[in-house]
């Protein structure tokens, strides 16, 4: 089989992705100073709304520092 890219996504200007970039992480900086230490349970909560289907899930989150 002969596979083949379609098409690539354009590349957004320098600038943009810049501009882009800094107004994610002024977000993501209000609301870790707004939520404090719940902001990891809200950035988990935010993945679980993306899950697709049935999941088997233990009641914990591993995390490694």
């Amino acid at each position: 089989a002969d596979y083949k890219v379609k098409y690539y996504p354009q590349k957004l200007p320098f600038f943009q992705e810049l501009m882009l970039e800094l107004e994610d992480n002024a977000r993501v900086n209000a609301l870790q100073q707004e939520l404090g230490m719940y902001y990891p349970f809200y950035m988990q909560m935010q993945r679980v709304q993306h899950y697709n289907g049935m999941q088997a899930r233990l009641p914990f989150e591993l995390s490694i520092h």
